[in-house]
């Protein structure tokens, strides 16, 4: 974990980079933690799998190509 204050980020951005590869990166205002900068694997991480609903995930690409097996059914007629 490094601290850095919001005066030395805006001065030296790419140490604050370098840095968040190691860990995440607390940036202070008046001392006081304010933002916290991680790289982006880190980032995923925290944020998680994307939702994705069924239609939109059927639509993707990856999916075009799927085969769906026919299914047999024994459908007999309805009795009144």
């Amino acid at each position: 974990m490094s601290i850095m204050s919001s005066q030395e980020f805006n001065r030296n951005p790419t140490s604050a980079k370098r840095k968040a590869d190691e860990g995440p990166v607390y940036v202070t205002e008046h001392g006081k933690p304010a933002y916290v900068v991680i790289n982006i694997d880190e980032y995923r991480r925290l944020k998680g799998a994307p939702k994705v609903d069924l239609v939109t995930r059927l639509q993707m690409d990856e999916y075009h190509d799927v085969e769906i097996p026919p299914v047999e059914m024994d459908i007999k007629g309805a009795t009144f």
